[in-house]
C-alpha cells in the first residue's frame, strides 16, 4: 500500500544518551510528523539502540505513534497498563509514588494517542494500514 498523501516528517538527530534506562548509548531523535493539509503536528523523542546507525524513517516514526497510541487504547487505565506491560501497580497509591518508568510509558502512550487522533484525524486507519502493510 501507497503510504496515504499529505503528511511529512522532521526527524533531526539529538544525540546519544547515557541515561536510557535500557542500553547505554541509545540514539535521541526530535520527530515532528505533520498533516500538511490542516497544519496539525505532533512531536515526540524516538529511540534507537546503539547499534541502528540510519536515521529513522517516516515510517519508523509513524509506526512507534500509532503502536504506542493503540496500546494505550486497549489499556487505558494504569492498572491495565502496567498488567500488560508487566509491571507493578499499587492500588490505592498516588501515581506521584507508583513505579515512575510505569508512569512515564503510560503517560507517553497517552500523548501518543491523543497525537496520532490530531495529527492524522480522518486518515489514522489509512496511516495505520499503510504501517502495518509496509
Amino acid at each position: 500500500m501507497e503510504r496515504p498523501k499529505g503528511f511529512t516528517a522532521r526527524i533531526e538527530a539529538n544525540g546519544y544518551t547515557a541515561d536510557a534506562p535500557w542500553t547505554y548509548g541509545t540514539r535521541k531523535w526530535s520527530v515532528t510528523v505533520v498533516n500538511t493539509r490542516t497544519g496539525k503536528s505532533v512531536s515526540f523523542q524516538y529511540h534507537t539502540g546503539p547499534a541502528v546507525r540510519e536515521t529513522p524513517t517516516m515510517l519508523d516514526v509513524v509506526q512507534a505513534l500509532i503502536s504506542d497510541g493503540r496500546f494505550y487504547e486497549d489499556n487505558p487505565t494504569l492498572p491495565e497498563f502496567a498488567r500488560e506491560t508487566d509491571r507493578e501497580f499499587i492500588p490505592n497509591v498516588p501515581l506521584h509514588h507508583q513505579d515512575p518508568e510505569l508512569v512515564k510509558s503510560y503517560l507517553t502512550c497517552k500523548r501518543h494517542a491523543e497525537g496520532m487522533h490530531r495529527v492524522f484525524g480522518a486518515d489514522l486507519d489509512a496511516m495505520a494500514e499503510w504501517s502495518a502493510d509496509s
